[in-house]
């Protein structure tokens, strides 16, 4: 499973796709994960400081470019 870390950095950097994540949990009432929500995950990207990612090794894995 991926770590809250991980998917709030993914917030950060693919906002667009956490927001229809956030809606589609709204339109089918259910977590995005047991433990928190879509909405919770975005809040948590809007909070935390940046980092700059210098490759794509430090990317999670859904955010990779397709080989």
């Amino acid at each position: 499973m991926t770590s809250r870390k991980d998917l709030v950095r993914a917030a950060q950097l693919r906002p667009e796709l956490a927001a229809e994540y956030a809606e589609l949990e709204t339109e089918i009432g259910h977590r995005f994960r047991n433990d928190m929500s879509m909405a919770d995950i975005i809040t948590a990207a809007e909070q935390a400081d940046t980092v700059t990612v210098s490759d794509d090794q430090h990317q999670p894995r859904c955010l990779k470019p397709a080989q």
